[in-house]
């Protein structure tokens, strides 16, 4: 989890923790300790996806799927673009 944290940190602050703490809502000195493994992370995760809604819960919470929502929707995208680039390959060979 602390890894996933620090990700965020990088990601939203350019690696400034007090800056991302300030973004949440809350205590750099204790999210400090939480990157210190010295308190427990759990606490600070809904400031954190208050904060930042484009980060997913599942992937927060317990690592699982990718990091942001935006992500996977543009995976979904994608996905729907090269099956309109299929079907119009089809109709021009017709």
């Amino acid at each position: 989890m602390i890894e996933r944290i620090n990700y965020l940190i990088e990601l939203y602050a350019c690696g400034n923790a007090r800056l991302f703490a300030d973004k949440c809502g809350i205590r750099a000195d204790s999210l400090s300790r939480v990157r210190n493994g010295k308190a427990n992370p759990a606490h600070f995760l809904p400031y954190i996806l208050k904060a930042f809604p484009d980060v997913r819960r599942e992937w927060l919470y317990e690592g699982e799927g990718r990091a942001l929502h935006t992500e996977a929707q543009k995976d979904d995208l994608t996905a729907k673009i090269d099956a309109l680039a299929e079907e119009i390959r089809k109709l021009s060979d017709m």
